[in-house]
């Protein structure tokens, strides 16, 4: 069983920053507005998650390669490494994260499930579907363990797959509705209570 964790090498265990006071002088003399707002209120206790956010390309091939989620607790799959347990144990104690959740996918070739944090970015909307997320990339584990290189040719290979099946849907019926368009016309025109018929494709964005 191969492990890989993502912790931020820069912050220690307990999620303050190596060489804090230092960190701390260098963003007070360059002036920069938008680190003093990391810190909290009183700029004396600060901590981050000592875990990196998920890059936007990361997020797009693990929602192809693993489509399943769960919250962690929910999960029943396989056994989770030990390892990976101590990892979410860490991530519940910063309490930073909203939720901590496993993505898995459904191809029996594809095996290596991810441990992922989840922050709403308002928390009155914790657990909405339509409310902005920042995620988090926490470990993975499994036998093979591609990098991300290798992940990026599945998941194109996944999404190729999906967009060819939909055009295909796509064109069947298209190619129908062509052998009804008389039909559709001389029911509207005597009378039909249905809408004026209209044709919407939005094709490949």
């Amino acid at each position: 069983m191969k492990i890989e964790t993502y912790e931020v090498t820069e912050l220690k265990a307990d999620g303050t920053e190596d060489n804090l006071e230092e960190s701390k002088q260098l963003i007070e003399s360059l002036g920069l507005e938008g680190q003093k707002k990391l810190f909290d209120k009183d700029d004396t206790d600060y901590k981050a998650f000592p875990y990196r956010k998920m890059t936007n390309q990361e997020y797009n091939v693990y929602r192809l390669i693993c489509p399943n989620k769960t919250q962690l607790d929910n999960f029943s799959g396989e056994l989770i490494p030990l390892r990976v347990l101590q990892i979410a144990a860490h991530a519940k104690e910063c309490d930073f994260v909203h939720q901590l959740q496993v993505w898995y996918p459904e191809s029996a070739d594809i095996k290596d499930p991810v441990l992922v944090g989840v922050k709403w970015d308002d928390e009155s909307r914790i657990g909405s579907n339509y409310a902005d997320r920042t995620y988090y990339i926490l470990a993975r584990w499994g036998a093979v363990l591609k990098p991300l290189n290798e992940l990026v040719v599945d998941a194109a290979n996944i999404l190729k797959t999906q967009l060819k099946s939909q055009l295909v849907r796509a064109k069947v019926e298209a190619e129908s509705d062509l052998q009804k368009v008389d039909s559709t016309v001389d029911a509207y025109l005597s009378g039909s209570d249905k809408y004026k018929p209209s044709v919407t494709f939005s094709g490949l964005s």
